[in-house]
């Protein structure tokens, strides 16, 4: 464009001329309000949709007890170290003469459990654990109270779980005797 030509169009707004074209302008003043409309509305459904947890609760799996066998299976135990465990529903024993040392797990396949803070059952119960796979130490042995088969067993094994969240759910803080 010329210098004229953009003095023109400056006269033309400047006179008013320009509303010749009140058609074009409203036709394009709708058009960008409606393009606004439709990018917010889609805007806000995408984001809704995308925050929205629509996954179905699996009932079913959150209940099942975990089977502290399928832990170690297919790994061996020095290679968990410092992985994070989550137990479901497992039998905790008490090991030892501390009070917060268990086991988890039945007697075919047993994890030295070491509870930090409160929650720990005072009996055998039922309870979720969190904790992280450690290795086992002759000094945490000896701290522990163990038997000296539950030694040799535990160091066998040579990984034991500190617990930071033990909880009896409700309803079955000890077991019931069969």
């Amino acid at each position: 464009m010329d210098v004229a030509r953009l003095e023109q169009l400056k006269q033309d707004l400047l006179n008013g001329d320009i509303l010749k074209h009140r058609r074009l302008l409203v036709g394009l003043g709708l058009f960008l309000l409606a393009f606004c409309v439709v990018t917010l509305a889609g805007g806000y459904m995408l984001v809704t949709h995308a925050m929205d947890d629509n996954q179905v609760a699996a009932q079913r799996s959150t209940n099942t007890p975990s089977q502290v066998a399928l832990l170690f299976e297919g790994h061996q135990p020095n290679q968990l170290i410092n992985d994070i465990v989550f137990l479901n529903r497992v039998k905790l024993s008490p090991a030892g003469d501390a009070s917060n040392v268990y086991y988890a797990g039945d007697e075919s396949q047993k994890l030295l459990v070491v509870a930090h803070g409160s929650g720990a059952p005072a009996d055998e119960a039922v309870a979720n654990v969190m904790g992280t796979l450690r290795p086992v130490s002759a000094e945490l042995l000896k701290k522990w109270k163990l038997s000296k088969d539950d030694q040799k067993a535990v160091k066998a094994q040579g990984v034991y779980l500190e617990a930071q969240s033990v909880k009896v759910p409700k309803g079955s803080s000890t077991l019931e005797k069969k």
